[in-house]
């Protein structure tokens, strides 16, 4: 804000599960929803956690890319084929 010690800054908002998580540039923490509750980002995908179908597991992973500025080249899905299972293609 001009004049002023006082600096606005845009939040990164990931929407997971009709919850938004605020996180800033350069800061530990994530606010839930609003700035009343917040946890760690090294907590953020415990807390967020679920069974996710597969659609779900994409769009969380593109926020993620998006929040990383990562490009995402591909997306290869393994539909039906679980992870709790080894005797599954490779």
């Amino acid at each position: 804000i001009t004049g002023t010690n006082v600096a606005y800054i845009m939040p990164h908002i990931i929407v997971i599960k009709n919850n938004k998580y605020l996180i800033f540039d350069e800061c530990d923490d994530v606010y839930i929803n609003t700035f009343k509750s917040k946890i760690s980002f090294k907590d953020l995908e415990d807390h967020a956690h679920e069974d996710f179908s597969l659609g779900e597991q994409e769009e969380r992973l593109r926020e993620f890319c998006k929040f990383k500025r990562y490009e995402i080249f591909k997306v290869y899905k393994d539909a039906g084929i679980s992870a709790k299972n080894d005797k599954r293609p490779a």
